[in-house]
């Protein structure tokens, strides 16, 4: 190192934690610095608003179907020196935190509600981050479910399920016209049978 010590250049958008002999001194905004590259030490930090991707993950629904899901967390870093000192990588921890996560609130849920309620459990992933990550300084901005996907074979039963409902909705449709028609001729007959003369059933 040089006597007057290495130059540091903070950019805009990001903090420097700096440290002497391993211990916090304070947090340094954007600028430039020199430091004493022995005793100190300089460890920059986003604060801006980062995504994190949630790999794709193999989960079980509340009424033991298979689905495959992944998702994308929203995350700022509010406190630095938290961000820096309480975890080790936050990055990782907070994919790993989302992974673990998901699987468990996915499992709360049945299929129909993953996908009906998705809005709903995305604000229940989002919630409960935030809940555990606040520690490390960090603020979940929002959690989201972007692909859900069931296997080949489920989906090929869902469709036949779907068309099985169908034709037994057409069929209902059906009965319930023969039931008003029968009605009908049945009322006409009736009125017929007292006034002869003034009806007349036309087939």
């Amino acid at each position: 190192c040089l006597q007057a010590g290495p130059v540091a250049v903070v950019d805009q958008g990001w903090v420097a934690v700096l440290t002497r002999f391993g211990v916090y001194e304070r947090v340094l905004p954007p600028g430039m610095y020199v430091y004493n590259c022995i005793s100190q030490n300089l460890q920059k930090v986003c604060m801006k608003m980062q995504t994190s991707e949630i790999p794709r993950q193999a989960a079980m629904t509340r009424d033991n179907l298979s689905v495959t899901v992944d998702a994308v967390t929203f995350v700022t870093v509010v406190d630095p020196a938290r961000a820096v000192f309480q975890v080790e990588d936050y990055h990782h921890a907070v994919k790993t935190l989302a992974a673990s996560t998901l699987l468990r609130v996915i499992g709360e849920h049945d299929l129909t509600e993953i996908f009906r309620d998705r809005s709903k459990i995305n604000d229940r992933l989002t919630q409960t981050m935030q809940g555990k990550t606040a520690g490390w300084g960090l603020q979940v901005a929002g959690v989201e479910m972007r692909d859900i996907t069931i296997p080949d074979a489920m989906q090929r039963a869902m469709a036949q399920i779907a068309e099985a409902n169908r034709e037994a909705d057409a069929k209902v449709i059906v009965a319930e016209g023969q039931r008003k028609a029968a009605f009908i001729f049945a009322a006409a007959a009736e009125a017929m049978e007292r006034q002869p003369m003034s009806l007349q059933l036309q087939w």
